[in-house]
């Protein structure tokens, strides 16, 4: 009986056991599902996030390329996504002003989205950004030379390195350009963008930054000429000078016979009306010191052979010559305005209903804009680069200026 007892306990406590282990491999089996679901699951939700960021990088790398050649970047849309190997994307473009623009790029993959963002600079050459510009075209004599230098770093002199300063001497037109043999422009050379403008290079010709087509014409600013109490003519004697300024001036003629000095102190706007002339070793002194000046010449303007037009301080981002009158045609010769040999002139020169020579071994230290520009052989004209506003470089110009991952919903904005 006693073993009989026994037998029945031990029976049980296997039973027991058995019902244990199995509630135990279950419990582990069912444990074991759960998470490799989960994986699964996690796997395929990460896949797909994925997925929709490649697309929405794919999107953002199209709207970039459109950007580059002349489009908006706007890409598709929402209602109408383009398609990329069984994924959807479509770009947002908006206009942030100051150039900048923002990409906002989505990808979708049917059930997870993605965004991110691009923040674009446009850099593209303007106006501002030549030492030369030509409306209708720019003739480079034999042995001219064109380059830079920063005045806010110092004089020219202390940036020349070898021949030159700095590369940035950049020439530009909305028609042609023409460089005759053994010229330099340390810098690039952008033509129209019509099918017709063309450059045209002699031999021996060195362009740093190479040449290209504009994407679009450039825009010359109208003079206006200012109007005040008229002080007559004014003549300035040889071996005499004469100081006016500063103050807001106009003279039908201003002429500095040789010898003589003039000086106009700053800040003044000074209009000549009739002709001002600036004689063999004579000089016009402009004295900046207390703010910039402006001279504007209606008609006529001589700066003879060894005389001298500068700034105080040689900073031509301190005085501007803006002529108003027009010539008709390439050729033409009156009003006269003539840069002649062996004189320098710091400041800017703006012209741009004339044509504008600069005559052999004259050298300008600034920048020139003309209706037609000629560079007479050996003529020198240093850009300054602080009278830029935009890129000093060729290309078209955008640059990347920040990017993002987009999370929720947020508005295009600048980037800090």
């Amino acid at each position: 009986m006693i073993r009989i007892h026994v037998a029945r306990r031990a029976s049980g406590s296997a039973l027991f056991t058995a019902v244990i282990v199995t509630v135990l491999l279950g419990t582990l089996s069912l444990l074991f599902m759960t998470v490799s679901t989960r994986h699964q699951q996690e796997s395929s939700a990460s896949n797909r996030r994925m997925n929709s960021f490649y697309a929405a990088e794919a999107g953002l790398n199209v709207a970039w390329v459109e950007l580059q050649n002349g489009g908006d970047g706007n890409v598709a849309d929402e209602k109408t996504p383009d398609e990329l190997g069984g994924l959807e994307f479509w770009v947002e473009a908006t206009d942030l002003g100051d150039g900048l623009v923002s990409l906002v790029a989505t990808g979708s993959d049917g059930h997870a989205e993605s965004r991110v963002e691009l923040v674009a600079e446009d850099e593209s050459a303007g106006i501002s950004d030549f030492g030369i510009f030509g409306e209708e075209l720019v003739e480079i004599a034999s042995n001219a030379k064109i380059d830079s230098f920063d005045s806010d770093l110092g004089t020219y002199a202390s940036q020349v390195s070898g021949d030159h300063a700095s590369g940035n001497g950049n020439v530009g037109s909305n028609d042609d350009i023409e460089v005759a043999s053994n010229a330099s422009v340390w810098g690039f050379a952008q033509y129209g963008p019509d099918v017709t403008d063309t450059i045209s290079i002699g031999s021996s010709v060195t362009i740093t930054d190479g040449y290209g087509a504009a994407d679009e014409n450039q825009v010359l600013d109208p003079v206006v000429v200012p109007s005040y109490t008229s002080s007559g003519s004014l003549t300035v004697n040889g071996g005499s000078s004469k100081t006016i300024g500063p103050g807001d001036l106009q003279y039908t003629s201003i002429l500095t016979k040789s010898n003589g000095a003039l000086t106009v102190k700053g800040p003044c706007n000074l209009v000549i009306t009739s002709s001002g002339t600036v004689s063999s070793n004579s000089s016009w002194t402009f004295d900046a010191t207390n703010g910039p000046i402006v001279v504007y010449v209606k008609n006529d303007f001589d700066l003879r052979s060894n005389s001298t037009v500068t700034t105080t301080v040689q900073d031509p981002t301190q005085l501007t010559f803006k002529f108003s009158g027009v010539h008709t045609g390439h050729c033409d010769s009156s009003p006269k305005v003539a840069f002649n040999s062996n004189s320098s002139f710091y400041g800017t020169i703006h012209a741009p209903d004339l044509s504008v020579e600069i005559s052999s071994n004259f050298e300008l230290y600034g920048s020139l804009k003309a209706q037609w520009v000629t560079l007479a052989s050996n003529s020198k004209i240093h850009f300054d680069e602080a009278l830029a506003t935009g890129a000093l470089d060729s290309g078209s110009g955008y640059v990347i200026r920040a990017w993002r991952q987009l999370e929720g919903e947020q508005t295009a904005t600048t980037l800090e």
